[in-house]
């Protein structure tokens, strides 16, 4: 199973928490239950290079790892601008994030920014995000390989539940994978259930967020049913002390 930073996914449930912004509260994210800090590029005040390199660092000192996620609008983020100038961004702010999250659609750049992963040692997430509806089995599966192909360490599916059946189908779909590194995360109301019980199922994080979207819990409420429903998750997190990337004396 990968890992991103010092934090070794697959053991049990991981919290990823999305953030646009660094605020002084972040401090308490790590015993409150957050194991990832998703760094939102793209619900940054601002995107130039010196703004994104002082606020990356300012997450940094949380001492908890960094995704980087620089979301087009194409796939449910808040980007508009030129996809070059995202490629320029998100290889500037390499030495600052221990992983990136790149979107499979995203063909103009994604085989430039995994390959620069690679090269210096970074965590690689290729996700896709099925806004209207989720797919049959035969298309998650050819995003699945594509993403691998492109040289993934984490495939992240998003897709939206119409209905319950499409919550069971993807769950399904991640428990055939589940060797493999993926994330599966069902959207919407009807899909608000697998933030709590796919991990179950294999998924390797479960994202929560500052402003909710897509069925998210609350950070508190997913932590209590995560303590409550997997016993490895409710360990960990009565023994927390330190951010894993925090040098204690």
């Amino acid at each position: 199973m990968p890992a991103i930073g010092k934090v070794q996914l697959g053991v049990f449930p991981r919290v990823i928490l999305a953030v646009g912004n660094y605020s002084p509260d972040l401090q308490n994210a790590y015993q409150a239950g957050v194991s990832i800090l998703e760094a939102r590029i793209d619900l940054f005040t601002r995107t130039d290079r010196l703004f994104l390199s002082n606020e990356l660092a300012q997450l940094k000192r949380v001492g908890i790892p960094l995704l980087a996620t620089f979301r087009p609008k194409s796939e449910g983020g808040s980007w508009t601008g030129s996809e070059t100038e995202r490629k320029e961004r998100l290889l500037e702010i390499l030495n600052l994030v221990d992983a990136v999250d790149i979107e499979l659609s995203a063909t103009d750049i994604n085989a430039e920014v995994a390959l620069a992963c690679k090269k210096y040692g970074k965590t690689l997430m290729v996700s896709k995000h099925y806004l209207e509806n989720t797919p049959g089995t035969p298309v998650l599966e050819n995003m699945y390989e594509s993403a691998q192909r492109l040289g993934a360490d984490i495939v992240k599916l998003a897709c939206l539940a119409r209905c319950p059946s499409d919550v069971t189908r993807l769950l399904g779909f991640v428990e055939s994978h589940k060797e493999r590194g993926l994330v599966g995360i069902s959207m919407g109301p009807q899909g608000s259930i697998s933030r709590v019980t796919a991990p179950l199922f294999g998924s390797l994080l479960t994202y929560t967020s500052r402003e909710l979207h897509y069925g998210q819990l609350p950070l508190e409420t997913l932590v209590e049913f995560l303590s409550l429903l997997y016993p490895d998750f409710n360990d960990d997190l009565k023994n927390r002390r330190h951010p894993p990337n925090t040098r204690v004396p």
